[in-house]
C-alpha cells in the first residue's frame, strides 16, 4: 500500500533557517519508507546564494526535544531543480528543516512531497 505524502502545502518561501512547526509533522508510523521530492522552484539572493532541505524524525511533536536527521538533500545552489529520494529508517513523525542558507538577500522556495510506502 502507498499514500500520497505532502510535507508541505504547497510550495514554501524561506529567507532564514526554518523548522517546519512541530504541529505539522506528520505521522509515518504505518509507513516503511518514503519517496520524497524536493521541488526547488526558486533560488533568490546575490553573493552565491544557498540553502539545504532536511527530512527531521522523531517520537513525538510536543517538544523540540529528540528530533535527528533522517536524511539531507544535496544543497541547493540553483533554482529549478527536482531531487527525488528513498528514505527509510524513520520514526513516527517526519517534518522539514531548511538550514545553511547563505548568501545577501536568500530566499529559497520549495515543496515537498511524494509516497509514503509499506513493504519497501
Amino acid at each position: 500500500m502507498a499514500a500520497v505524502i505532502n510535507l508541505t502545502n504547497g510550495a514554501i518561501r524561506v529567507i532564514a533557517n526554518t523548522k517546519q512547526p512541530l504541529h505539522e509533522a506528520i505521522d509515518v508510523s504505518a509507513f516503511d519508507s518514503i519517496d520524497l521530492l524536493l521541488s526547488a522552484y526558486t533560488l533568490e539572493g546575490t553573493s552565491s546564494p544557498q540553502a539545504q532541505v532536511q527530512i527531521l524524525t522523531g517520537m513525538q511533536k510536543d517538544t523540540e526535544d529528540g528530533w535527528v536527521s533522517a536524511f539531507a538533500f544535496a544543497t541547493t545552489t540553483t533554482a529549478p531543480t527536482f531531487t527525488k529520494d528513498h528514505i527509510t529508517g524513520l520514526l513516527r513523525f517526519v517534518r522539514w528543516e531548511v538550514l545553511n542558507v547563505s548568501g545577501t538577500n536568500p530566499a529559497l522556495t520549495f515543496a515537498l512531497n511524494g509516497m509514503a510506502r509499506q513493504g519497501v
